[in-house]
Protein backbone atom coordinates (compact mmCIF):
# COMPACT_ATOMS: atom_id res chain seq x y z
CA UNK A 1 0.00 0.00 0.00
CA UNK A 2 3.03 2.36 0.59
CA UNK A 3 4.75 4.18 -2.61
CA UNK A 4 8.42 5.16 -2.77
CA UNK A 5 10.04 7.05 -0.07
CA UNK A 6 13.08 9.45 -0.21
CA UNK A 7 14.50 11.25 2.48
CA UNK A 8 14.12 14.85 1.94
CA UNK A 9 16.23 17.49 4.49
CA UNK A 10 13.74 20.39 5.62
CA UNK A 11 15.35 23.65 4.79
CA UNK A 12 17.41 25.63 7.51
CA UNK A 13 16.38 28.75 9.30
CA UNK A 14 17.74 31.01 6.61
CA UNK A 15 21.25 31.32 8.38
CA UNK A 16 24.38 31.40 6.35
CA UNK A 17 26.67 28.24 7.10
CA UNK A 18 23.77 26.02 8.86
CA UNK A 19 22.55 24.05 5.87
CA UNK A 20 24.34 21.04 7.22
CA UNK A 21 23.64 21.34 11.20
CA UNK A 22 20.28 22.24 10.18
CA UNK A 23 19.76 19.46 8.32
CA UNK A 24 21.16 16.68 10.76
CA UNK A 25 18.65 18.19 13.15
CA UNK A 26 15.21 17.57 11.15
CA UNK A 27 14.71 15.27 7.98
CA UNK A 28 11.33 13.94 6.34
CA UNK A 29 10.75 11.23 4.91
CA UNK A 30 7.97 11.74 2.15
CA UNK A 31 5.91 8.97 0.89
CA UNK A 32 2.36 7.56 0.42
CA UNK A 33 0.15 5.06 2.51
CA UNK A 34 -3.12 4.71 -0.24
CA UNK A 35 -4.70 8.20 -0.27
CA UNK A 36 -2.35 9.93 1.97
CA UNK A 37 0.80 11.65 2.03
CA UNK A 38 2.70 11.12 5.01
CA UNK A 39 5.62 13.00 6.29
CA UNK A 40 7.77 11.06 9.02
CA UNK A 41 10.45 13.41 10.79
CA UNK A 42 12.89 12.26 12.29
CA UNK A 43 15.63 14.55 14.82
CA UNK A 44 13.68 17.32 16.76
CA UNK A 45 11.19 20.11 16.03
CA UNK A 46 12.59 23.04 17.97
CA UNK A 47 12.48 27.13 17.01
CA UNK A 48 15.73 26.31 15.42
CA UNK A 49 14.44 24.14 12.78
CA UNK A 50 10.80 25.76 12.71
CA UNK A 51 10.97 27.36 9.54
CA UNK A 52 11.95 23.88 7.41
CA UNK A 53 9.05 22.01 10.24
CA UNK A 54 6.26 24.50 8.82
CA UNK A 55 6.82 24.76 5.40
CA UNK A 56 7.12 21.19 4.38
CA UNK A 57 4.03 21.02 6.02
CA UNK A 58 2.25 23.45 4.43
CA UNK A 59 4.00 22.16 1.62
CA UNK A 60 2.32 18.81 1.54
CA UNK A 61 -0.51 20.24 2.42
CA UNK A 62 -0.80 22.27 -0.85
CA UNK A 63 0.38 19.45 -2.90
CA UNK A 64 -3.36 18.25 -3.90
CA UNK A 65 -3.37 15.53 -1.49
CA UNK A 66 -6.74 15.45 0.66
CA UNK A 67 -4.78 13.90 3.91
CA UNK A 68 -1.54 14.65 5.46
CA UNK A 69 0.18 12.78 8.06
CA UNK A 70 3.00 14.51 10.11
CA UNK A 71 4.02 11.41 11.71
CA UNK A 72 6.16 12.16 14.55
CA UNK A 73 7.03 8.87 15.73
CA UNK A 74 10.64 8.99 15.67
CA UNK A 75 11.30 12.99 16.69
CA UNK A 76 13.40 13.10 20.05
CA UNK A 77 12.14 16.34 20.44
CA UNK A 78 8.72 18.42 19.80
CA UNK A 79 8.38 21.73 21.21
CA UNK A 80 5.26 23.05 21.93
CA UNK A 81 5.77 26.10 19.21
CA UNK A 82 5.66 23.16 16.96
CA UNK A 83 2.96 21.54 18.15
CA UNK A 84 0.69 24.91 18.14
CA UNK A 85 2.04 25.48 14.13
CA UNK A 86 0.89 22.24 13.20
CA UNK A 87 -2.83 22.70 14.65
CA UNK A 88 -2.83 26.27 13.32
CA UNK A 89 -1.97 24.66 9.75
CA UNK A 90 -4.16 21.37 10.25
CA UNK A 91 -7.04 24.56 11.32
CA UNK A 92 -6.03 27.00 8.19
CA UNK A 93 -6.42 23.99 5.58
CA UNK A 94 -9.36 22.30 7.38
CA UNK A 95 -11.28 24.66 5.72
CA UNK A 96 -9.86 24.15 1.98
CA UNK A 97 -10.82 20.67 2.60
CA UNK A 98 -7.52 19.12 3.67
CA UNK A 99 -7.01 16.34 6.54
CA UNK A 100 -4.11 17.27 8.78
CA UNK A 101 -3.27 15.39 11.47
CA UNK A 102 -0.23 14.24 14.05
CA UNK A 103 1.24 10.70 14.94
CA UNK A 104 2.64 10.14 18.05
CA UNK A 105 3.45 7.43 20.42
CA UNK A 106 4.00 10.06 23.18
CA UNK A 107 1.43 10.38 25.75
CA UNK A 108 3.14 13.38 27.29
CA UNK A 109 2.75 15.16 23.63
CA UNK A 110 -0.98 14.07 23.71
CA UNK A 111 -1.09 15.89 27.82
CA UNK A 112 0.21 19.19 26.19
CA UNK A 113 -2.15 18.86 23.04
CA UNK A 114 -5.17 18.62 25.71
CA UNK A 115 -4.37 21.51 27.25
CA UNK A 116 -5.02 24.28 24.32
CA UNK A 117 -8.58 24.93 22.72
CA UNK A 118 -6.87 25.04 19.07
CA UNK A 119 -4.27 22.15 19.59
CA UNK A 120 -6.95 19.81 21.28
CA UNK A 121 -8.79 20.22 17.94
CA UNK A 122 -5.67 18.83 16.11
CA UNK A 123 -6.61 14.84 15.76
CA UNK A 124 -3.46 12.08 17.03
CA UNK A 125 -3.18 9.12 16.36
CA UNK A 126 -1.26 6.34 17.56
CA UNK A 127 -0.18 4.62 14.94
CA UNK A 128 -0.29 5.78 10.63
CA UNK A 129 -2.75 3.37 9.52
CA UNK A 130 -5.29 4.70 12.32
CA UNK A 131 -4.70 7.90 11.19
CA UNK A 132 -5.56 7.64 7.45
CA UNK A 133 -8.55 5.16 8.32
CA UNK A 134 -10.26 7.84 10.22
CA UNK A 135 -9.23 10.79 7.83
CA UNK A 136 -10.43 8.50 4.75
CA UNK A 137 -13.76 7.79 7.46
CA UNK A 138 -14.13 11.85 7.53
CA UNK A 139 -13.61 12.66 3.89
CA UNK A 140 -16.07 9.99 2.93
CA UNK A 141 -18.97 12.03 4.77
CA UNK A 142 -17.51 15.05 2.81
CA UNK A 143 -16.45 16.69 6.20
CA UNK A 144 -13.47 16.65 7.73
CA UNK A 145 -13.98 16.03 11.41
CA UNK A 146 -12.01 19.21 13.79
CA UNK A 147 -11.66 16.36 16.69
CA UNK A 148 -9.34 13.83 17.91
CA UNK A 149 -10.77 10.13 16.40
Amino acid sequence: MSSSAELRPVAPAGEPGTSQVAEARLTAVVRTRGPALVLSFRGEADSYTMPGWSERIRSAAESGVRIVVIDTSCLGFLSWRALLALAREAEHYRAAGVHLCLVTQSSTIMRIAALDSLTRQLPIHSTVVSAVSRAMYDAAGSTIAATPG
